[in-house]
């Protein structure tokens, strides 16, 4: 998008799109973000999912770990002004995971308040930062507990780090399928590819889209009918223009999050 440098890439309907310049923090006062961040309510066979896509600002130093965590106090703000729907969140975090511990320490000094704040809300440092509505889940993590997957610094013998995550709230928190990182040379960042199951209807819990004019298939869809190499040979594609890809994949309906490689 202008001025953003990410893009959202869905085959289902894009219903609504929300380009984010700034955020409102705790105190009330706008935060104005490094890079914008993007939302797409997605019509994913019925049920609004909002698709939110970000990169937050590079580097080590006091001055941007800070604009890592006000961004991210305010994006969690974002979301939770939302309310309670489905919603897959991903990017270039430029921040290490507070479960990425031992044999899995990232290399460097990113910090780890913001993902602490997705994870943690009983954290005594950033736990008051925490969402109020939603449960977040790390979805690499969650299902590769031993494997450090890292998707900076690969090249490297220094600063190896997993800074590109994939997270989604309790919507999904079943549903995860499969998480892997794509190896390729042509960017110093790493794809991440996860395989979701799709949401189901629930007229309590989730809100319905109804008298649409844009068809939409509804029909259960096997999952198992792709392979993983699939969604790596497409991400490697990507890769090779210059992009670095985070990729969803619902059932065999890819949503792409992407950002032009600087």
């Amino acid at each position: 998008m202008k001025g953003s440098g990410e893009a959202i890439f869905c085959r289902y309907p894009i219903i609504d799109f929300n380009q984010i310049v700034s955020v409102k923090l705790d105190d009330g006062t706008n935060w104005r973000l490094s890079h914008d961040v993007i939302d797409a309510e997605v019509n994913v066979s019925g049920i609004i999912t909002h698709v939110i896509g970000l990169h937050l600002k590079c580097c080590s130093g006091a001055d941007n770990v800070e604009k890592r965590e006000k961004s991210m106090e305010g994006l969690i703000n974002y979301m939770d002004q939302l309310g309670d729907i489905p919603i897959i969140l991903m990017g270039d975090f430029n921040s290490f995971s507070p479960d990425d511990t031992g044999d899995l320490a990232p290399m460097g000094d990113l910090g780890y308040g913001p993902i602490t704040m997705l994870l943690k809300p009983n954290d005594p440092t950033y736990g008051k930062y925490s969402s109020n509505v939603h449960t977040f889940i790390d979805v690499f993590r969650s299902l590769n507990p031993t494997d450090p997957g890292y998707t900076y610094g690969w090249n490297t013998t220094v600063l190896k780090s997993r800074i590109d995550f994939i997270f989604v709230n309790s919507y999904f928190e079943d549903k995860l399928i499969n998480c892997s990182t794509v190896v390729t040379t042509t960017s110093d960042h790493l794809p991440v590819i996860a395989f979701l199951g799709k949401v189901q209807s629930s007229s309590t819990t989730t809100e319905l889209i109804s008298n649409t004019t844009t068809s939409v298939d509804s029909t259960p869809i096997e999952t198992t009918s792709i392979s993983s190499t699939t969604a790596k040979n497409e991400s490697e594609s990507l890769a090779t223009k210059g992009y670095l890809l985070m990729t969803v994949i619902l059932s065999f309906i890819s949503i792409l999050v992407i950002r032009k490689k600087k």
